[in-house]
């Protein structure tokens, strides 16, 4: 029984590094059938991971951490082949620098108040992860200029949010549902 549950105990950060290794490969197959594929599997396990160690009590800090850092991991890989096929004017590339800046700074701030690094899983950010997925499938079908500004609305909203939990938070907790909660 006990090696049954740690092996349960270990599927939730199996999968939350096999969207680490999922991100690397995603830059070598780029736009294939396998890229869009593991870029899907990246998204589900992404669900899951979370989903697992909730429904079976195996959240951990260290955990939550480590699916932070895959965020940003596969967020980079991703970044890096989308963004180059994006139109984008010289206000929206301004826009998406400051909250890059956004999304660094409460960072910082986490790591110089609770010496913790990762972002906080708010309801919004959850959402605007989701848009953030969801983005680039829908933008090979509809590439509007008005798709990219809606979602870095949300974006910008979810980003202000975090850095508000950053500074106004008393603890170090990244399970947070909102600045409102």
């Amino acid at each position: 029984m006990t090696n049954k549950k740690s092996l349960l105990c270990l599927i939730p950060n199996i999968l939350t590094l096999s969207r680490i290794l999922g991100a690397f490969l995603l830059l070598y197959y780029r736009f294939t059938i396998y890229g869009i594929s593991i870029y899907l599997y990246c998204g589900l396990s992404d669900v899951l991971d979370g989903l697992l160690a909730r429904r079976f009590r195996l959240a951990t800090a260290a955990g939550s951490r480590l699916d932070s850092a895959a965020d940003l991991i596969f967020f980079i890989c991703a970044a890096y082949l989308i963004f180059p096929q994006l139109t984008l004017s010289w206000q929206q590339s301004i826009w998406i620098i400051s909250l890059f800046g956004l999304r660094i700074s409460s960072l910082l701030i986490r790591w110089q108040r609770f010496k913790v690094l990762g972002w906080p899983h708010t309801i919004a950010n959850k959402i605007s992860g989701l848009a953030l997925f969801i983005f680039p499938l829908i933008w090979l079908l509809y590439p509007l200029t008005l798709n990219t500004s809606l979602l870095m609305v949300l974006i910008s909203y979810s980003a202000g949010e975090e850095l508000l939990i950053a500074i106004l938070s008393k603890n170090s907790a990244l399970d947070v549902k909102s600045i409102f909660a």
